[in-house]
């Protein structure tokens, strides 16, 4: 479905959001927006960890809210890298029992019978369009100086073909696990599987068409993330970021339903990650020193 986007500006700062009385939304008194709408973006630091050259995945730690995880693209070592939010290192822990292929995002969500927060790792990527398998590392989040950690891994075969993904997210109130594919010259496809279920396999929930958005490769989707608390589910492409309101009491999915809105991003040379905490996004580009980009609500 798609549907003419609220006009906020993409690199800069957030248009106006007002109601019909021309107020902004804090003039209502009213709960705040699902998606931070009026975010305002600004460069905390570069990331300083040299092992840092393509990092494609973003997640904010739910042990630690000044802990980010992140890692490498393709042809890089089964590693999640720990982050400050200044961008200094934390630690590198490397991931047994996975395949690292093509790491493309990293999630965090519920774990096993909803209890404690685990990490999954997306080896998601296929540029060539010919697996048909995408393969989930599962693992309790870990101490940035354990050294190792095992993980679960789920191969999860598409229902219709093969596809290439770079976007994975976790619904913190469902706990479903969710893939979108990175289409060229067609709308993205949403994919959902319920990761601790006794039967893993991918369904088709969803379709995500930015045709209004960009063109071309500027409209493919690179990242995602949802709230913690699953009230907005963020969707990035490399210059792009829309923010999709959820009802809480609705499957994840039907955020897809609804109209979303342009988010603040700042540029970034090859954007390709996200990730949500409860005041706010974060964003990081590829390349060795990016600048580590944070956004909140004034």
């Amino acid at each position: 479905m798609v549907f003419p986007l609220l006009l906020l500006a993409c690199t800069g700062g957030p248009a106006d959001t007002g109601g019909a009385d021309g107020g902004g939304p804090t003039d209502t008194g009213g709960p705040p927006p699902p998606c931070p709408v009026d975010a305002v973006g600004s460069s905390r630091g570069q990331l300083q960890d040299p092992d840092l050259v393509e990092t494609s995945g973003i997640v904010v730690s739910r042990a630690d809210p000044q802990r980010l995880w992140m890692h490498n693209d393709s042809g890089s070592a089964a590693v999640i890298h720990a982050v400050s939010p200044s961008g200094e290192p934390l630690g590198a822990v490397e991931v047994t029992g996975a395949s690292a292929d093509d790491w493309e995002d990293i999630a965090i969500g519920p774990g096993p019978d909803g209890e404690g927060d685990w990490l999954f790792i997306g080896d998601i990527g296929d540029n060539s369009v010919s697996d048909g398998i995408a393969r989930i590392a599962m693992l309790a989040e870990p101490d940035p100086d354990a050294g190792s950690v095992a993980a679960q891994e789920l191969d999860l075969p598409y229902p219709d073909g093969p596809h290439d993904a770079e976007a994975m997210l976790v619904d913190p109130i469902g706990g479903d696990l969710y893939l979108i594919t990175k289409e060229t010259g067609a709308p993205a496809q949403v994919f959902a599987t319920t990761p601790f279920s006794p039967v893993h396999e991918l369904r088709h929930v969803a379709t995500v068409d930015l045709a209004d958005v960009a063109e071309g490769i500027l409209a493919l989707v690179t990242g995602a993330d949802v709230s913690p608390d699953g009230r907005c589910v963020f969707v990035r492409t490399y210059t792009h970021l829309l923010g999709y309101p959820r009802e809480p009491s609705m499957p994840l999915e039907s955020a897809f339903d609804q109209q979303p809105a342009l988010l603040t991003v700042l540029p970034e040379p090859q954007g390709e990650a996200v990730a949500a905490d409860a005041r706010g996004y974060w964003t990081v580009s590829e390349g060795q020193g990016a600048e580590l980009h944070r956004y909140e609500v004034p």
